[in-house]
């Protein structure tokens, strides 16, 4: 159908709409841009007043004109607030924000019934949200109710994890109870008990920590790599656990697919990990630990080693003279080979109350007094090279009982200069109080002029086994 436009009332019946329609529509646009211009020069009361008076239509206009009232530092109006909340509301009932910050104001308003409702509400109208759950858990928390509480902060952690932290650190301040926080609150998640782990052992709450590895073990854990527990173990050897670290140790290289372990076995048994190098070493637990520092240069070398596919070379540049420590593996001695006899000899010390004995085990430390203490023997087995290794003073093995022993228990022969492919073999003897080592490969510096450290040292097939009593068979 043609409508024919042949006269002007007829042009102007259909344009008076649409022309009306321009008119309201820039008239909103003109009150919408006046309304913002007022919050952007005068943010306080008054620029928010002026911003409603101009845009009364407009719920986030009253909704900042309650927060004004309701949070002014100097005079804070609630009666005020709570009836802009409500003309917000009125305008846009399904705003979470709003219904929170009504409940807020209903309860220092003492309305305690209003305030819980009005916070339910802003909950189920975005429950996903981890602010929302945020704020409503420091509302209850306010509030006294630890049970809905702790039922929030589990949310705002699980919809984020960055909030883990935030949310351990307060609700460990809120209550002695922290194995109840990781077990009503933390969200069981490699992010959230690897915090709770954290955390316990930066306190030293090794229980709490143990029960967070325990719910790892038992979870997928997409993400999860061996370096995630070096803290733990090695907070376990520090506190000379050594048993639980090594048991943690076992299983996070289960956990992560690995086996470094020697296969089992008959004696003697190499007590290393990754003694060959035929893998590369994680750099913690009780695998191989490289540490970088200046004047050296870890490599790998499949043309020239003794034993396997590789072996581990050490250049050293000439630009320093070195003092390398920089190579090292703490060794768990685990359970001793005998049995118990009468292969024991006396220690003793002196003590005021009187001397005492008693058989020293592999979980106690020493008694004062006088007490029994049972040697045990291993056998240390090392292949290594060197190619022009300048200077007086060159490198060699040394062992220490580990985590307190600070005097070395073998030292091996120093090598300098050029060798070929040698194999030795050193026996030494420990208490069987002492539950670990630490081996490592050390250089001291040199007190000579010429004393920058220049060549090459290659290493292959390290071995540490436990000979038995009787057993005259010390190599692998």
């Amino acid at each position: 159908m043609v409508i024919l436009l042949n006269t002007w009332l007829k042009k102007a019946s259909l344009l008076a709409p649409l022309i009306m329609l321009a008119a309201w529509t820039g008239y909103q646009l003109t009150k919408r841009s006046m309304a913002e211009e007022c919050l952007r020069r005068d943010p306080t009361s008054a620029g928010v007043q002026k911003a409603v008076l101009w845009d009364r239509h407009h719920s986030t206009y009253h909704y900042y004109l309650g927060r004004v009232y309701h949070y002014s530092v100097d005079s804070p109006d609630i009666a005020r607030a709570l009836s802009s909340y409500h003309k917000a509301i009125a305008l846009n009932p399904l705003v979470a924000g709003y219904w929170l910050d009504l409940g807020k104001a209903y309860g220092e308003a003492c309305e305690t019934r209003s305030a819980e409702e009005a916070v339910a509400l802003a909950v189920r109208l975005d429950p996903r949200s981890p602010q929302m759950q945020w704020e409503a858990a420091n509302y209850w928390l306010g509030r006294g109710n630890r049970e809905k509480a702790f039922e929030h902060f589990k949310a705002a952690a699980s919809f984020d994890e960055n909030r883990i932290s935030a949310v351990l650190a307060l609700c460990w301040k809120v209550t002695s109870d922290h194995e109840r926080v990781l077990r009503d609150v933390v969200p069981d998640t490699l992010v959230g008990n690897l915090a709770t782990l954290n955390l316990a052992l930066e306190r030293r709450e090794y229980s709490l920590a143990g029960r967070a590895w325990q719910r790892l073990l038992q979870n997928s854990t997409p993400g999860f790599t061996v370096d995630r527990m070096f803290a733990y173990i090695d907070a376990l050897l520090l506190q000379q656990q050594i048993p639980s670290a090594q048991r943690v140790w076992r299983q996070t290289l289960a956990k992560c697919g690995l086996n470094r372990e020697t296969p089992a076995r008959s004696a003697p048994t190499n007590l290393m990990y990754n003694g060959r190098f035929e893998t590369e070493p994680v750099n913690g637990g009780f695998d191989w630990r490289k540490l970088s520092g200046p004047g050296f240069a870890f490599s790998w070398d499949g043309g020239n080693h003794r034993q396997g596919g590789r072996a581990l070379r050490i250049d050293f540049n000439g630009s320093e003279n070195v003092d390398f420590y920089h190579l090292f593996q703490i060794v768990s001695l685990g359970q001793t080979l005998e049995t118990p006899d009468e292969h024991y000899e006396l220690v003793q010390t002196d003590e005021p109350a009187g001397p005492k004995t008693r058989l020293a085990r592999l979980s106690h430390a020493f008694d004062s007094g006088a007490a029994l203490s049972r040697k045990r023997t291993f056998v240390f087995s090392y292949g290594l090279r060197t190619l022009d290794l300048s200077t007086d003073q060159g490198v060699y093995w040394e062992i220490f009982g580990y985590p307190n022993n600070q005097q070395a228990l073998m030292r091996s022969e120093m090598y300098t200069g050029m060798s070929p492919w040698i194999r030795r073999d050193l026996e030494f003897s420990i208490d069987d109080s002492i539950q670990s080592l630490m081996i490592r490969l050390r250089r001291v510096p040199s007190r000579k002029i010429d004393c920058f450290l220049k060549g090459k040292v290659w290493l292959d097939d390290v071995v540490l086994h436990e000979r038995s009593r009787g057993s005259s068979d010390d190599r692998l």
